[in-house]
């Protein structure tokens, strides 16, 4: 007889009436499949909120921004989401243009890449002042920039969901950063973070709080103390990707490759990102009806055709956070100790980047870890009402 044992377990329930706005980094393999699924339900939603227009009212409905600063060429038409004529235009504009018309959504497009957590921060700014009209006065203001800190101030009903669908690393910790100090006041914003190689890849849903110092650790204890098998996580950060990818190598953005580099590129499978686009949208699609989530990372292999969930439980959340050894991480959500811990690369309250990739010595001194100067244009001083 098989025995089945039940592992207790943390779970996210997002707030009835939440409106959202999705900021989509990257509209090229996995994006330009995500977009046209995430667009339609925008559409079919939207059209049984009653929404304000009235300025400075509140607006319920869900808004949709496109980031991306490339253009399609030839080489994307065998995998991504593009035609002939779109050639030589910018993804962000083709997808916005052509599923915003289809589905009667206002979607927002950037034709930009990100180049700092400052120049993102302001991007986040564009898309919500261009797609949620309704709000205007809120940013009317010319108090420059912290119209956006204000806005989301008296805002306080909007939850921001950031969406990495890029294949760069360095712009994937460029998100994160900036989707951490995020402020919360009272709600959770989110990160679902994709990455794939030709046959396999993982999707990293994030909940994301900057104002509550709350370890999942803690959550954890007051669920084995009480005699209930699930309880709701109380406003609490879960891991990112860099949380459990901790060694994961930076490449350059894009706007740093040279013409050569940038005509190179891993291969891509188009199977691969549909299935990434599809994971994306089944955790979106569970924020916008208000459904239960229970995983915080899913694996895919297109070649044996397996998904595995990872579940807010304390055996898969270690499990995930030991796939790299002595992972940092592993203290600051479950509190568990380690020794010459792996840090993950972030960026430092001076405004550096650290690149420390490897193991740091612990040392009555407290060693430095190496640091690269990057210009983050103010975005800790100027931003101090927008990040905590």
């Amino acid at each position: 007889m098989t025995e089945f044992v039940f592992q207790k377990s943390l779970y996210l329930e997002p707030t009835i009436d939440t409106p959202y706005h999705f900021v989509v980094v990257g509209a090229g393999g996995t994006g330009g499949y995500l977009v046209p699924h995430l667009v339609r339900q925008i559409g079919l939603l939207n059209e049984r909120i009653p929404g304000s227009r009235r300025p400075g009212r509140r607006n319920n409905k869900h808004s949709i921004t496109l980031v991306d600063g490339d253009f399609v060429e030839q080489k994307n038409l065998v995998r991504q989401n593009f035609t002939q004529r779109d050639l030589g235009k910018n993804k962000a504009e083709v997808l916005a243009n052509r599923y915003g018309k289809a589905f009667n959504v206002s979607v927002g497009a950037i034709p930009e890449f990100i180049e700092s957590p400052s120049h993102f921060a302001h991007l986040i700014q564009q898309s919500v002042r261009a797609t949620r009209p309704g709000e205007d006065d809120v940013y009317s203001e010319d108090i420059g920039q912290n119209n956006f800190s204000r806005g989301f101030v008296s805002n306080r009903h909007l939850s921001v969901v950031l969406i990495d669908c890029t294949d760069n690393n360095k712009t994937r910790l460029i998100i994160e950063t900036v989707g951490k100090q995020l402020r919360s006041d009272g709600k959770l914003h989110y990160l679902i973070s994709s990455g794939n190689e030709e046959k396999n890849g993982q999707v990293v849903f994030s909940a994301l709080n900057s104002n509550v110092d709350n370890p999942l650790s803690r959550d954890f204890k007051r669920l084995n103390e009480s005699s209930s098998y699930n309880r709701l996580l109380d406003f609490t950060s879960t891991p990112t990707f860099f949380d459990i990818f901790p060694n994961s190598p930076l490449d350059k953005l894009p706007t740093e490759l040279s013409c050569a580099e940038a005509a190179e590129s891993a291969p891509q499978n188009i199977g691969a990102n549909m299935n990434a686009a599809n994971i994306i949208f089944d955790f979106c699609n569970k924020l916008l009806n208000y459904q239960r989530i229970n995983e915080f990372l899913v694996f895919f292999d297109i070649q044996s055709m397996n998904h595995t969930p990872f579940r807010f439980t304390e055996i898969d959340l270690t499990k995930a956070l030991n796939f790299v050894p002595n992972n940092q991480s592993l203290k600051r959500h479950l509190n568990i100790e380690v020794e010459n811990p792996v840090l993950a690369p972030h960026y430092n309250e001076k405004g550096h980047l650290v690149l420390n990739l490897e193991r740091v010595p612990v040392t009555p001194d407290g060693e430095t870890p190496t640091e690269e100067k990057l210009d983050l244009r103010g975005i800790f001083d100027n931003l101090d009402d927008l990040f905590a």
